[in-house]
This record gives structure tokens, C-alpha cells and sequence, in this order.
């Protein structure tokens, strides 16, 4: 039990031809918890490339003893996905989702 705060980093990828519409926000015992949603438009795929956004959302909640928390995600269009981008090996490799859970209270 405590206050945390949540950061999650997503790699959204957009391989279709119109933007697309992402939400991302934060259930609990599966009930989602109000004024958690983060909304961000990502643009469509140009120049033989898909679209790319790399999304960065901070919750903060109390937690109560053998609470299930979720991240839950959703897109408009169905374009999105979250995804690793991989190299030639000059650079690492991207991952798809970066989570920090850390209790600050």
C-alpha cells in the first residue's frame, strides 16, 4: 500500500494512410480510474515509412494492499500498434513499452 507514481513510455507505430487517434489510461481492480486518459493524434505512414510517436504518460495513485493495476490502451482507427523498432545494428534497438512503478509515500 502507498502512493506511486506510474511513468509509461509507449513506441507507437502508425503503418496505415490517415492519422490515428491513441488513448492510454489506468484501471484498478478493473474499474478505470477517472482523469487518467492521455489522448495523442499519430500521423499516417509517408514516404514508404510509418508514422511514429513515442508517447510519455506519468500517473500518480494510492494504492491499497493486493491491488491489480492495468495499463489499457486503445486506438480510433485500428491503424496503431505499439511496436520495437529493430536496427542494422549501428544503433540498440527500440523497445515497444517502458514502465517505471516506483512508491514515493
Amino acid at each position: 500500500a502507498g502512493l506511486y507514481t506510474i511513468i509509461v513510455s509507449l513506441q507507437l507505430v502508425n503503418c496505415g494512410n490517415d492519422y490515428d487517434d491513441t488513448q492510454v489510461w489506468i484501471s484498478v481492480n478493473d474499474n478505470n480510474i477517472p482523469f487518467t486518459m492521455s489522448r495523442t493524434t499519430i500521423s499516417q505512414s509517408h514516404a514508404g515509412e510509418p508514422g511514429a510517436y513515442i508517447m510519455t504518460v506519468n500517473f500518480f495513485y494510492r494504492f491499497n494492499a493486493n491491488d491489480i493495476f492495468k495499463i489499457n490502451w486503445q486506438n480510433q482507427q485500428g491503424f496503431t500498434s505499439i511496436s520495437t523498432y529493430g536496427t542494422d545494428g549501428t544503433i540498440p534497438a527500440s523497445p515497444g513499452a517502458i514502465l517505471t512503478f516506483q512508491q514515493i509515500a
